[in-house]
């Protein structure tokens, strides 16, 4: 496998044969639709007994993950691979065209990274870094999974700063194969895969590196971060117990993906308290905020955030930016819970919020999206935004397993 000297990488991809049902094969992002098992149901419900990525991997509305559903995953992967339903595609980079459900098409390129170039730790100033904070007791549950599993499946994504839309133009002057052309289950858009010929991958390798800022950041990752610090968690592990340094675990696959793509819209990830009453709810996030210098209003020019609770949306003003608020948003909830007896989720949709604060009689904290610009400079320059402070797209606009690894 060709590795560059910043660390992207040129993967052997494996993909089913072509008897199998694509739109059956690929399946949203394990970390999709955490509070919705309905969703999972229904994509149940469409698999049936075909071949799916469904079957390698484990919803996180799931986890904790059992050594009979971690065995399952596995064997999965053994039985496709032995009956040549996944079958070694060779290397190469893959370029990705996706609608979204903004009506727009976005552009990636499936590459494989050296989590020797990855740290989520913002002190360590690596060419890979988290663009919001990593939750470290996330990353035992998925590691779990990781370390049972002959294959990896990628969801996350690496944003890169492109504003001349380089990669784009060296793709389109490019040769390129079509490997699938399909819509994806469950109003997942359509998708597009081509083979990029190894001269123009070779173009494109160079021209990512020659993006690296003046901090010393080439790539932040916008989607899959807890992913990509669990594969980067295992290589550690692996490589304390004398593991080769060409181990395929020490890379993992990524779509990289710019930044000024123009359907990539950064979405606010919203949060659904659960077992809280509003009115001590609110008081104590007045409280706190009042504690961080911060003065919450009922009224104002334009609200700040809103909370949703008994079909009523109550918007709270403040002077505050808008990253201002998020960051203590967060700290709040996390105390709040440490005190009482409450439940915390974080959902990407409005609707799908308001649905299960209806269902389930949660308080909404509805919050503004965060603009693109400058994420990449903040990042480079101050380190992780907190964390779950923004989303890629909608729900339904994440990752589609289709392309695997082996990793053993």
């Amino acid at each position: 496998m060709y590795v560059s000297k910043k660390g992207i990488a040129i993967p052997e991809v494996w993909m089913p044969n072509e008897k199998v049902d694509l739109t059956r094969w690929a399946c949203i992002a394990c970390d999709q639709y955490t509070s919705q098992p309905e969703y999972w149901a229904e994509v149940e419900k469409v698999v049936a007994d075909a071949p799916s990525t469904l079957r390698m991997m484990l919803p996180e509305v799931y986890l904790p993950a059992t050594e009979e559903r971690l065995a399952s995953i596995d064997g999965h992967m053994a039985q496709y691979m032995a009956d040549g339903i996944l079958e070694n595609k060779g290397e190469y980079i893959t370029y990705i065209e996706r609608g979204s459900s903004n009506s727009k098409t976005r552009h990636g390129w499936l590459v494989a990274i050296d989590l020797e170039a990855y740290d989520f730790d913002p002190s360590k100033q690596a060419l890979i870094r988290a663009s919001e904070a990593t939750v470290i007791s996330r990353i035992p549950p998925r590691v779990k999974i990781r370390a049972s599993a002959r294959l990896e499946m990628p969801h996350v994504m690496l944003l890169v700063d492109d504003p001349n839309f380089t990669l784009d133009s060296i793709t389109t002057k490019g040769n390129k194969d079509v490997i699938y052309d399909l819509d994806l289950m469950a109003n997942g858009g359509h998708i597009t895969g081509y083979k990029v010929a190894q001269d123009t991958a070779m173009t494109l390798i160079e021209a990512m590196e020659s993006m690296e800022s003046e901090g010393g950041m080439l790539f932040a990752v916008g989607d899959g971060n807890h992913s990509l610090a669990s594969a980067k968690a295992l290589w550690e592990q692996l490589k304390a117990n004398g593991a080769d340094a060409n181990h395929p675990a020490r890379f993992a696959l990524v779509e990289v993906v710019n930044i000024h793509d123009q359907a990539l819209d950064f979405e606010p990830i919203h949060r659904v308290v659960l077992k809280a009453e509003m009115e001590n709810f609110f008081d104590a996030m007045t409280a706190y905020f009042a504690e961080e210098g911060i003065q919450l209003d009922a009224e104002g020019d334009t609200p700040i955030f809103t909370l949703y609770a008994d079909s009523n949306e109550i918007p709270v003003y403040t002077d505050a930016s808008i990253p201002m608020v998020v960051k203590p948003i967060q700290m709040f909830l996390d105390r709040y819970a440490e005190e009482n007896e409450i439940e915390v989720d974080y959902i990407h949709g409005e609707q799908d919020l308001k649905t299960i604060c209806d269902r389930d009689g949660g308080i909404g904290i509805l919050l503004p999206a965060i603009s693109k610009a400058g994420v990449m400079e903040s990042v480079s320059r101050s380190g992780a935004l907190p964390r779950k402070a923004f989303s890629m797209g909608e729900a339904m606009d994440k990752r589609y397993y289709m392309e695997v690894r082996k990793i053993v």
